[in-house]
């Protein structure tokens, strides 16, 4: 060993006199790993989310949507027998847009009609989710009404 440290060799390592020793794992958390680009993984997975573009119905398409929501209307106006509040079950594939980017999805649901808004143009099931009629591509009428198990 040199001269120069003989003197302060025998001392051990520094402790400081106004702070306590900082624990290990509070020692090791200053040098873990940190995301410098916070959001960035979610950036990109969100970039890589596919999504689909609506397609246009076609005339046939767009006519028998027609037909089943006239048929809809129907029923619930009456219900079989004459007897007013039928509420037919029925599953629809729709197009819902994607609130984060271009483009979006078609779902496919499945529940009892509870009204039709002509006004306002949407579907309302008795859970009352609300479908945009223009949004419809297919109606597949299940039946299923008051008093039909």
């Amino acid at each position: 060993m040199k001269d120069a440290y003989k003197t302060i060799a025998h001392l051990g390592p520094w402790e400081p006199k106004n702070h306590p020793r900082m624990s290990r794992e509070n020692r090791a958390a200053q040098f873990s790993p940190f995301q410098a680009l916070t959001g960035y993984e979610m950036a990109i997975q969100e970039a890589g989310r596919p999504t689909r573009e609506r397609a246009q119905a076609s005339q046939d398409e767009a006519d028998e949507i027609n037909r089943a929501l006239a048929y809809l209307t129907d029923r619930l106006a009456e219900g079989p027998g004459g007897r007013a509040g039928d509420h037919p079950r029925i599953r629809i594939r729709y197009f819902r847009e994607d609130e984060r980017k271009e483009g979006g999805a078609y779902l496919v649901k499945e529940g009892r009609v509870a009204e039709i808004r002509a006004y306002r143009r949407v579907l309302i099931f008795e859970d009352g989710e609300e479908i945009p009629i223009d949004q419809l591509r297919e109606v597949e009428i299940m039946g299923g009404g008051v008093g039909e198990g």
